[in-house]
């Protein structure tokens, strides 16, 4: 009877009626019972059918018109009175008995059914605060409740412990009003995981203003995901080991590049901490162990201005607070005359070229300290700011000034060797950028310009060069001529020269870049290889002293060298590997996307290890890339879909994909439309499935050609006597109906390969 009671109504009440007959004798000595006993008795029948086998109300009727002796079950109950629910209820007292409801009764209230849901969900939930321990250990902080509720507490655990410890967190997390001043995460276990990838699945973010990372990770791989960019204001990370790589992928997400503030402490010395990946972090404040007189701080403010992406950052210096100290110790390094603020000895001030904006870089001296009165905490700020329109004209005339003062200090050397000015000029200009080398103080045209009106005694600062006459550019060179320049110049040198005007720009993008590979894993860790050149370009090329003469660097922002490749008109790669598609990769593509340019490469790689599957194949060219492999960690049908139709895809000679999941887990389906693909998953072999997808394939007819990781057995499933080719027991072949192609198939070493021919 179980098969059919689902459907037939008639059935169904002869199952009520058999559990209204169990506890008829009980209802006859207490009949005030029968609301219970009926209540029990569909809870039963619930356990046996399922809960969706009838609902309450329904097995009440029944039950209530047996317990009155009408035991008819023809019954029509279509001319009955409607029965009036629950929601039926005017909106204003609904939400009056929501007032009276804590939090869980809320959340059991909403799973009753999906009206309640859409009316439960309208409510503010209140929760201000979350802190997430373990599965076991986690507290929710209530806007309207005195104490907060604990994992530990009975009342939890009594509605909820019985399933699943996690369940009211997961309904907390995923309710639609949720907006969190405060998440606490101190560790992120398997249970955490299991719990975002639930909420991945819902298409939801949570709404939080300030998430901390507590207790000092040892690992510094950090999920900002799941929250929304721009809502999230604050990020606070313990860290006990920062790995490059990793910390590279929290600076470039979204969430990280759009929070007002992320703190960032650890014990690591700061010799050891990977400073540069904080170059693409707008706003941070870092807590390293280090002396304050250490240069890697003062390098690093330098290198952040030169970089000019930070918008403020903070960096503290922890110190024993019975040492003696003095700001001069760190401000040494920063004590150029132009950069000074009269009457504030601790404060700087640094022009950003091409704009009216500065930084401005600040000492203070804190009285307090975290770590106990033993200590005292002393910061540097760095901050951008922008310039008052009399304090830009100031500039200006320092600037002209600073060229005067050059100017006197070789003027008797002029005087007594006047054919010896060019020469002098441009030591003098040398010298002159090295005392501001982290400011582009002044280019040497302008500077020549100045110091060759001093050298004919011309000493006006006030001079209007809007009306001088054009100067001759490095472009009206020959074309040939030209060329020959261009042999000569390394690929970064081009780029430099590159950047001087659009005419040379044009003539430069003549040249073949010669670029045949690139790798980027992030931002600041990326190679690209040249054919014209033994070791590839990387970004440490572009980061290193520039007064290291062991060591010297290309001194400019590397990811815009990156950019130079990608955009060059020339560049026709033999291969390209991206791991993973982080936000600055994004910013790549989306700057190609907007120079409406697609790259020319034949291989691409994505060695993505992340949970979703989003790759992005349109920006390069169709029919030229050949080639494509993905590794796909927890793949969705709608991400593999979007990747199979791409033009790129269908137009690829070969498509390999890799993933750990089992073939029963894998959308196999969407590759149905994949002319050309190699699939190799994870698990056990799964000749059945295998067997039963390839018939598939060669049922839809499109595939060309595919290989699939397999054990031998699977051939087993391959046995038609006129599929069999003679002295040839791992080879069959299937006729295409209506064709003259046929479809071969063949065991090759742990692979089937299934492919069209005529």
């Amino acid at each position: 009877m179980d098969n059919v009671t689902e459907r037939d109504p008639l059935a169904t009440r002869i199952r009520v009626l058999e559990e209204f007959g169990k506890v008829i004798t009980q209802i006859a000595i207490n009949p005030e019972l029968w609301r219970k006993l009926s209540f029990e008795a569909h809870k039963e029948l619930c356990k046996v059918l399922g809960e969706d086998f009838i609902d309450y109300p329904e097995f009440e009727f029944w039950f209530s018109r047996f317990l009155q002796g009408n035991f008819n079950l023809d019954y029509d109950r279509s001319s009955d009175p409607k029965a009036r629910s629950f929601l039926d209820l005017p909106w204003d007292t609904f939400e009056k008995v929501g007032e009276y409801l804590r939090l869980y009764d809320r959340l059991e209230l909403r799973n009753v059914c999906k009206d309640f849901r859409a009316h439960v969900d309208k409510w503010d939930p209140k929760v201000a605060k979350i802190c997430y321990y373990t599965v076991k250990v986690w507290s929710i902080d209530h806007k309207s409740r005195r104490e907060g509720y604990f994992s530990q507490t009975m009342e939890i655990h009594d509605r909820f412990n019985n399933s699943n410890p996690m369940s009211f967190v997961m309904n907390v997390l995923k309710h639609p009003k949720l907006q969190l001043e405060e998440l606490t995460i101190y560790r992120e276990d398997h249970d955490w995981k299991k719990l975002i990838k639930r909420l991945d699945k819902s298409n939801q973010k949570l709404h939080v203003k300030k998430v901390v990372f507590s207790n000092f990770y040892r690992s510094s791989k950090i999920d900002l995901h799941f929250m929304i960019p721009g809502v999230l204001e604050d990020i606070t990370i313990l860290l006990l080991y920062p790995e490059r790589n990793e910390l590279s992928e929290i600076f470039e997400s979204e969430q990280c590049q759009a929070a007002k503030m992320v703190y960032i402490d650890s014990p690591t010395v700061i010799s050891k901490f990977p400073l540069d990946v904080l170059y693409n972090c707008p706003r941070f404040t870092l807590r390293v162990k280090g002396k304050h007189e250490d240069v890697y701080k003062p390098n690093f403010l330098k290198t952040l201005m030169k970089k000019d992406v930070v918008q403020k950052c903070v960096i503290y210096m922890l110190e024993p607070s019975d040492i003696p100290f003095s700001p001069s110790e760190i401000l040494k390094y920063f004590n150029e005359p132009e950069a000074m603020v009269q009457d504030i000895p601790s404060l700087r001030r640094y022009p950003i070229p091409g704009t009216n904006e500065f930084y401005e870089l600040e000492y203070r001296e804190e009285v307090e300290s975290r770590k106990g009165p033993d200590f005292r905490e002393n910061l540097v700020r760095l901050e951008r700011k922008h310039k008052p329109h009399e304090m830009a004209e100031r500039d200006t005339l320092v600037t002209r000034r600073r060229i005067l003062n050059e100017f006197e200090k070789v003027q008797i050397q002029i005087a007594a060797k006047p054919e010896l000015w060019r020469k002098l000029s441009f030591e003098a200009h040398k010298e002159l950028c090295k005392v501001v080398k982290w400011w582009n103080f002044i280019n040497y045209p302008e500077f020549e310009f100045w110091f060759l009106r001093f050298a004919r005694g011309n000493f006006e600062l006030d001079y209007d060069r809007s009306s001088d006459p054009k100067i001759r550019p490095l472009s009206d060179l020959p074309q040939d001529v030209f060329e020959k320049i261009g042999e000569t110049l390394e690929l970064h040198d081009r780029f430099q020269l590159r950047n001087v005007c659009k005419d040379i720009r044009i003539q430069v993008d003549n040249w073949d870049p010669k670029v045949t590979k690139i790798c980027y894993s992030s931002a600041n860790d990326w190679r690209i290889w040249q054919t014209s050149r033994p070791a590839p370009y990387c970004a440490d090329n572009f980061e290193l002293n520039e007064n290291n003469s062991l060591r010297p660097g290309f001194h400019r922002y590397p990811i815009s060298f990156v950019m130079s490749v990608l955009k060059h008109p020339k560049l026709q790669l033999e291969k390209m590997t991206i791991d993973p598609q982080g936000i600055m990769w994004k910013k790549l593509v989306k700057r190609l996307d907007a120079s409406n340019r697609k790259l020319h490469v034949k291989n691409v790689e994505f060695q993505n290890r992340q949970r979703r599957a989003k790759i992005d194949l349109n920006y390069m060219i169709p029919g030229v890339l050949e080639e494509i492999k993905m590794f796909l960690v927890d793949p969705t049908r709608e991400d593999i879909t979007e990747i199979v139709k791409s033009e790129q895809c269908q137009a690829a000679k070969l498509v390999y994909i890799e993933s750990p999941i089992i073939f029963s887990q894998f959308p196999s389906d969407v590759l149905y439309n994949c002319p050309r693909f190699t699939l190799k998953l994870g698990g056990s072999p799964a000749y059945g499935l295998k067997a039963k997808f390839l018939k598939k394939l060669m049922k839809e007819g499109k595939v060309q050609k595919c290989v699939i990781y397999a054990h031998c057995q699977i051939l087993k499933h391959f046995n038609e006597p006129e599929a069999m080719v003679p002295n040839f027991p791992s080879l069959r072949r299937y006729p295409i109906p209506g064709t003259n192609d046929f479809y071969e198939l063949e065991y090759q070493e742990k692979s089937v390969r299934l492919e069209r021919k005529q």
